[in-house]
């Protein structure tokens, strides 16, 4: 079987509503691939960060990244030095296009869920619901494996530290979908396809983890009908899984829930 990394990172965001939404994605890489990426990445560091000693050491995390756009001083004073570049609009504007210049020179394929959470509150409303954790990656893990199948491949996962509990408890919902199947996917070709998920720490510097960084904002955004203008959305938008289908990515590439 052909081996395949999936990198999954996580966004919430609201809109003037006050309505949240919650969108975990990533991407599918061929293990063969990596090297490419971990190239491609290494390139745009040397770019962006070329006063730095060793800018290959350094973190790519949209979440600074954006940070260092806030008006305020002081806000961009407790940013890691790297990231106050970041402050030009520019520069900014250039990342983005970098990123999605990787995402479509490089195979990659996009995979997610982006839940409309107080949507689901109003049609589930107090304990019944299940949390969103399990509900994303359920549907995840069940177009993961329809990907994997259809390749002949098996996949690991791997999901961004966030700490020992959090991590855990991701871990149990993990391995509950894995032992006795999804809604649409048996348990048997979830073993078989599936090998494990693990969480790296952000300072292991994974090369694919940041890739996936930037990737469920623009979906959650998209979502709660604010300004995808700088992020990856335009661009990773067109390399979700379709299945095989027509207008199969709507379904198979990053489901919107309900």
């Amino acid at each position: 079987m052909k081996e395949y990394a999936l990198y999954l990172d996580e966004s919430e965001t609201h809109n003037k509503e006050d309505n949240y939404y919650f969108c975990m994605a990533g991407i599918i890489v061929a293990k063969e691939d990596e090297n490419c990426i971990q190239a491609a990445v290494h390139r745009l560091k040397e770019e962006f960060w070329p006063d730095f000693d060793n800018p290959r050491a350094l973190i790519l995390h949209e979440k600074d990244i954006k940070a260092a756009a806030k008006p305020s001083n002081r806000q961009r004073q407790k940013l890691p030095a790297e990231y106050r570049v970041f402050k030009q609009k520019a520069l900014r504007r250039q990342l983005y296009e970098k990123l999605g210049d990787i995402f479509s020179l490089n195979k990659m394929t996009v995979l997610g869920s982006c839940i409309d959470i107080s949507k689901l509150h109003q049609f589930f409303p107090g304990e019944i619901l299940a949390d969103r954790y399990l509900i994303a990656i359920q549907m995840i893990l069940e177009n993961f494996v329809h990907f994997l199948s259809a390749h002949n491949g098996e996949g690991q996962i791997y999901y961004e530290s966030r700490g020992e509990v959090p991590d855990r408890e991701l871990q149990l919902r993990f391995n509950h979908i894995k032992a006795i199947g999804s809604m649409f996917v048996n348990p048997f070709a979830l073993q078989q396809h599936l090998r494990e998920i693990s969480f790296p720490n952000k300072r292991d510097n994974v090369e694919g983890l940041q890739i996936a960084d930037f990737v469920p904002n623009g979906f959650a955004r998209h979502a709660a009908g604010l300004d995808t203008k700088y992020s990856t959305y335009n661009t990773v938008r067109k390399y979700r899984y379709a299945g095989g289908i027509a207008d199969g990515y709507k379904r198979f590439g990053v489901k919107f829930i309900p």
